[in-house]
């Protein structure tokens, strides 16, 4: 797929400018491009796009008429795009929403507040100083019931060795499983080859593996900043792609913070549908994940 901003058709142009008519506050437009099946997103050009469901990808600016650039980001409430998503982050998650709306059963009652998410944080991701916007956000969650934020007990062990009472505490907010049994497996060699190129691995390689088949054994994702980087192309983050085809799923905060975003918006608007055909109260937490 291109990595350019297609031409957008009336339809598109009509729904956004819609939207941005109706709404004055950034997080009612954001949240109404959610509903709609859109992802923000930063070009490599440093322009604003939206996402569709279909990975086609938009200039925001060009869909809304009289404004600029400048006045579309000071709206949205983005002025850094570096917390956006960049194309291909979007278009991935697209894809994973697609797959996950195949699975979801059209006669569901009244959605629950937990949408599904299970997320195993590296240690790198631990948030001891609570200065990690994205991170910030996910704990916010998980304190809310909204999703399911673990760690294995290999990467709390991680997180204790330094004698940091701060990394500690937060190491001990939440423990899974060791992974010492799997190792020897079929999928943990394979693994060990697409991480290490070898099977000979040193102890913090085996931390590592074992981070990794913890949250696979726990059907998680993977939360990490390890890899894929200019300065670090490779890592765990590196060779994500490698590892979904083990079943291992592995992804950013920034990624993972808009996933749980895009699948909310899918979850309110769902609750919203129940109860007008239905007559159900709508849940009191509607609107404000």
């Amino acid at each position: 797929m291109k990595n350019t901003p297609c031409s957008a058709g009336t339809d598109v142009m009509a729904e956004v400018q819609e939207l941005w008519n109706r709404t004055d506050k950034s997080g009612a437009f954001n949240a109404g491009l959610y509903e709609h099946g859109y992802i923000l997103a930063a070009s490599d050009r440093r322009n604003i796009l939206i996402v569709d469901m279909a990975g086609n990808a938009y200039c925001l600016t060009e869909l809304i008429q009289g404004e600029t650039t400048t006045s579309v980001r000071y709206r949205i409430g983005i002025t850094d795009l570096d917390r956006l998503l960049t194309l291909d982050e979007a278009r991935w998650l697209q894809r994973s929403h697609m797959q996950e709306m195949k699975t979801f059963p059209d006669d569901d009652p009244m959605p629950v507040r937990n949408i599904g998410l299970r997320f195993h944080l590296d240690t790198n991701r631990i948030n001891a100083r609570q200065n990690l916007v994205y991170m910030n956000q996910l704990e916010r969650w998980r304190a809310d019931g909204v999703i399911t934020l673990d760690m294995s007990e290999e990467a709390c062990d991680e997180a204790r060795a330094g004698n940091n009472i701060k990394r500690t505490e937060k190491a001990d907010e939440s423990i899974f499983i060791r992974a010492n049994d799997v190792f020897g497996s079929e999928i943990s060699g394979k693994m060990e080859k697409i991480l290490f190129n070898s099977t000979n691995l040193d102890e913090s390689q085996k931390r590592d593996a074992r981070i990794l088949f913890c949250a696979k054994m726990a059907n998680a994702i993977l939360i990490t900043n390890d890899g894929g980087s200019k300065r670090q192309p490779g890592g765990i983050l590196g060779h994500a792609n490698e590892l979904a085809f083990l079943g291992i799923n592995v992804m950013t905060d920034k990624v993972a913070v808009q996933k749980a975003r895009h699948l909310i918006a899918f979850r309110d608007k769902t609750a919203r549908i129940v109860a007008t055909d239905t007559g159900l109260p709508l849940p009191p937490w509607v609107g404000l994940d």
